[in-house]
């Protein structure tokens, strides 16, 4: 995956929300060379916490990657969001957006984790199978590895009786 810094020009714009301009004139794109068919432009200006990059138009926030497909594609359908092929939030390349239903761009986000998913072993290693499983009375949905358990008990134990040694 290589990057290369360019800027687009403003002139290849046909709209002037869509093109936030910079003192030397160019957009906010850099050009990243990701192993798609063309390149990502990414956002390099305002972006939200999400991810996703920000662009002002008449005293509304607008997703840079909306106003640039709206600039070169038209309005988005009704009913449907615009989905990252690249799966990259801050592209605005309007090849790497499509419009889809919302179930369909959930069907194809990428999760970093399941976190759903059933859970094998604790944070320290341990199996959650057979006798090193442990599931408190108080709440039998959660489980806890034995090993640990036993571990942390044992370390409150020695604090109360510093405690009680220190009275």
């Amino acid at each position: 995956m290589s990057t290369e810094t360019l800027t687009f020009p403003l002139s290849t714009w046909t709209r002037d929300w869509s093109r936030p301009k910079r003192s030397d004139g160019t957009a906010f794109f850099r050009v990243e060379d990701r192993g798609y068919a063309t390149p990502c432009w990414v956002w390099q200006g305002a972006t939200k916490p999400t991810g996703y990059g920000q662009v002002r138009f008449e005293g509304r926030t607008l997703q840079a990657h909306r106003a640039v497909f709206v600039d070169t594609h038209g309005e988005i359908p009704q009913g449907l969001e615009l989905d990252h092929l690249c799966h990259v939030r801050s592209c605005c390349n309007p090849a790497h957006l499509e419009p889809v239903r919302h179930d369909e761009n959930l069907r194809r986000r990428i999760r970093p984790f399941a976190p759903r998913a059933p859970k094998t072993h604790c944070p320290q290693g341990h199996p959650y199978s057979g006798a090193n499983l442990y599931r408190s009375a108080g709440d039998p949905r959660k489980q806890q590895c034995r090993t640990c358990h036993k571990a942390a008990m044992r370390r409150y134990r020695a604090r109360l009786a510093e405690k009680v040694a220190a009275a």
